[in-house]
């Protein structure tokens, strides 16, 4: 199993409307695709004070194919909605973990 997990830090005062966003309208739009089995959002809880709030998506892939798949047919699109929603008001940073 492989897991591409993103993490988000949001500007205070976006944070509601970043996790409706996500949970009505990304998350369903990414799960769409079929090619994640899963997913997870969690709020980091040990936050530093710097005007943010962080988040953790995680997506679920079974195998390297459907991830490289995922990666080359629709991740630019769902990074540039983001970008436009948030531009200015977030940082993310890309991981990928696998099942050991």
């Amino acid at each position: 199993m492989i897991l591409y997990n993103t993490t988000y830090s949001i500007e205070l005062g976006n944070e509601e409307d970043f996790l409706t966003w996500m949970k009505e309208t990304h998350l369903p739009e990414v799960m769409a695709t079929e090619l994640p089995l899963e997913h997870k959002m969690l709020q980091l809880l040990t936050e530093v004070d710097n005007g943010a709030a962080t988040f953790s998506v995680q997506y679920l892939f079974n195998n390297p194919r459907k991830l490289e798949t995922f990666r080359n047919t629709y991740l630019d699109s769902f990074k540039a909605k983001i970008d436009l929603r948030y531009s200015g008001k977030y940082v993310f940073f890309e991981s990928l973990l696998k099942e050991v």
